[in-house]
């Protein structure tokens, strides 16, 4: 074989070799990313906070014990009396909602071998200010992703508070609970 065509022959490859290593080191460094960012969640499937806020505000508003049960996770609407608990929720609220603001969340995530396995947040409807001149605050617990127990996805637990108005010490508000925190 003629010099020339052999150098360009080991050129060809010797090319075609060094795009096979960048190659690899490309998709070496992009599953890496993946992997130590947790980008394997896609929050798309689930609630946006705000959303998630005011769909249990028009529960409420509407009086809807059935929507809001709905919304409960699969453990928690086992309970026998989850219906009373909301029943009762609902009537503790005097008069028409008339303003509302939303606050505070907190949230907690855990990450497995690169994999979300746990997302779970509360949220808060504060200052829940009613045509009968009372307020009231609705605070709960969500889980959005949990790999060990699906069956704990959803609502998990809420308290719907009636503040005195002689008091800041939450304590000493009328409380309804619904639910329980599910481990």
């Amino acid at each position: 074989m003629d010099g020339n065509k052999q150098n360009s022959l080991d050129y060809v490859v010797l090319k075609e070799l060094d795009m096979r290593i960048i190659f690899r080191k490309m998709i070496i460094f992009i599953v890496s990313v993946m992997i130590f960012t947790g980008c394997s969640y896609d929050s798309s499937k689930g609630y946006s906070k705000k959303q998630l806020q005011n769909e249990v505000l028009q529960c409420f508003i509407d009086n809807d014990t059935e929507t809001l049960k709905n919304m409960f996770c699969a453990t928690s609407q086992r309970n026998q009396d989850l219906e009373n608990e909301i029943e009762k929720a609902m009537h503790l609220i005097d008069g028409e909602i008339c303003d509302y603001s939303f606050s505070r969340s907190s949230e907690s995530k855990s990450v497995d071998d690169g994999e979300l396995s746990l997302y779970e947040y509360s949220l808060q409807i504060d200052e829940i200010k009613t045509t009968a001149g009372e307020t009231y605050l609705i605070s709960f617990g969500y889980r959005e992703v949990c790999l060990e127990n699906p069956n704990s996805i959803g609502i998990m637990s809420m308290s719907v508070y009636k503040k005195n108005e002689n008091s800041t010490d939450a304590t000493l508000w009328e409380k309804v609970q619904i639910g329980e925190y599910v481990y």
